[in-house]
């Protein structure tokens, strides 16, 4: 219970990090690893075991690897891809296909919406995406990712509760 609890602080704040360090070419390593925190997050409220934190790693180590070897940004979609469908195995052995594939769906379309909102209500997805990489400006950005951590956290408990009478036996 300990790890789960560490686990999702970890996630929630990992977006301060961007403030910390400056990345530079290490872009890569810090969007792996926020990926794989996005998983494990994920994790943790569906069904956490060692084999599925192991897969996550494996699926998101090319764009690890991109910040050294840049090529291997050529999977990236192929990264994404595999992650939902990892997701969904997870949330499938939980709810049963159909209502597998709904929640990893409603859980992603939650986020999405709430930081839509909080767009169009702040303008702080836009400053973060004009502002980028830029070293001088880096809070929107955290913020950013904070926000939608913080969203897809809460989206995943949400749906749990709301899912618990679809669970298998």
């Amino acid at each position: 219970m300990k790890l789960k609890v560490f686990l999702l602080l970890l996630f929630l704040f990992y977006g301060v990090v961007w403030l910390v360090v400056p990345w530079g070419s290490l872009v890569g390593l810090f969007f792996g690893v926020y990926v794989w925190l996005w998983v494990l997050a994920f994790l943790v409220v569906v069904g956490f075991s060692k084999v599925r934190v192991g897969l996550a790693f494996l699926a998101v180590l090319p764009l690890v690897v991109s910040s050294v070897f840049p090529p291997a940004l050529v999977v990236a979609p192929f990264v994404l891809l595999f992650v939902f469908v990892l997701m969904w195995y997870v949330a499938a052995r939980r709810f049963g296909i159909l209502w597998g594939f709904l929640y990893v769906v409603s859980v992603h379309m939650f986020a999405a919406v709430a930081m839509a909102l909080t767009d169009l209500v702040t303008g702080l997805a836009t400053r973060a995406n004009m502002v980028g990489l830029n070293p001088y400006e880096r809070v929107d950005v955290a913020i950013f990712l904070t926000l939608s951590s913080a969203y897809f956290v809460t989206a995943n408990v949400v749906a749990v509760r709301l899912y618990k009478r679809f669970e298998k036996g």
